[in-house]
């Protein structure tokens, strides 16, 4: 049995954090050569072979799956997120896509209340209210020049938030290998359709969305093969911080991803998010942070048997 090590945990998943963050900004790197199609299939590519090695090297165990059909559901929820997420970093700030991804704690309560009859007091449904709040405040969806691509991210954090559901409700016992294995399984099936339709059925539009098959050159190759090492190296650092402490104190060192998103926005492209994406993530990350608190207060209270109000 692995002893905790909460603060060596956090170091590790702050880490993690800092390096997929540096990632997701360098999707902008290959997004005027390749369609968001092409990055899932051929980082999946890369990256499945380095899963397999690590779960050998790190977990010692396959990647057996326990539940086949909910870990697929998962894995493809998952690709749908990511699909979203990573098709909207280059038209819009990182701050911006970023914020509309950690949304997903506020559709996870929201999901779990209208389908699962999960009870939910007034504190939560405010915080739910505020996070919500913030994301108008970066959409600004009354304004004139409002379009689709703004939405994207927030349908990513949906999207994610039912694969959280998933997780808790039927894969809390399969292998942290065996879901990332699965998950770039499904990145490289769904980038595979995606490509091939899009190449056969071409739409108007944003190109690394809408474009078909474009051959990449060898350099465009080799950014992607160090965004699988490093996608892969970012996953593995969560998964072993997140078996070294427990996951309700780990859950609040999420955000360090979208300030480290948001700072390297800042190095790499000069990029300052403006003033009402800036309210609109302290609203969201503030909900987020409270619906953490909250659910730990819950769960403790919980476990010493004493009532607390939802």
């Amino acid at each position: 049995m692995t002893a905790d090590r909460p603060v060596f945990a956090a170091g590790l998943l702050m880490a993690s954090m800092f390096l997929m963050s540096f990632v997701d900004n360098l999707v902008r790197v290959v997004s005027d050569d390749l369609t968001v199609w092409q990055f899932h299939l051929i980082r999946a590519l890369f990256a499945l072979p380095m899963i397999a090695v690590a779960a050998r090297f790190f977990d010692g165990a396959t990647l057996r799956q326990r539940a086949p059909r909910w870990v697929c559901l998962r894995a493809v929820v998952m690709a749908v997120s990511m699909l979203l997420f990573f098709g909207s970093i280059p038209m819009m700030p990182m701050a911006q896509a970023t914020a509309g991804l950690f949304t997903a704690p506020l559709f996870v309560l929201t999901f779990t209340a209208l389908f699962l009859n999960e009870p939910v007091g007034w504190r939560r449904i405010l915080a739910v209210l505020v996070g919500f709040a913030g994301v108008l405040v970066i959409l600004q969806p009354f304004r004139s020049d409002l379009d689709w691509r703004s939405l994207l991210p927030v349908l990513a954090g949906a999207f994610y938030a039912v694969c959280v559901i998933i997780t808790r409700q039927r894969c809390r016992e399969e292998s942290p290998f065996a879901l990332i294995f699965a998950n770039f399984s499904a990145f490289g099936l769904m980038g595979a359709a995606g490509a091939v339709v899009l190449t056969l059925f071409p739409l108007e539009g944003e190109r690394f969305i809408f474009g078909g098959w474009t051959t990449p050159d060898p350099s465009v190759l080799a950014v992607m093969a160090g965004l699988a090492l490093a996608a892969v190296i970012g996953v593995g650092g969560l998964t072993r911080a997140y078996q070294l402490a427990e996951s309700s104190f780990l859950t609040l060192f999420d955000y360090t991803h979208l300030l480290g998103a948001c700072l390297f926005a800042y190095l790499l492209w000069s990029e300052v998010p403006p003033p009402e994406a800036v309210v609109g993530v302290v609203m969201i990350v503030g909900a987020g942070i409270y619906l953490t608190l909250r659910g730990q207060h819950r769960a403790a209270a919980s476990a010493d048997g004493t009532r607390i109000s939802a």
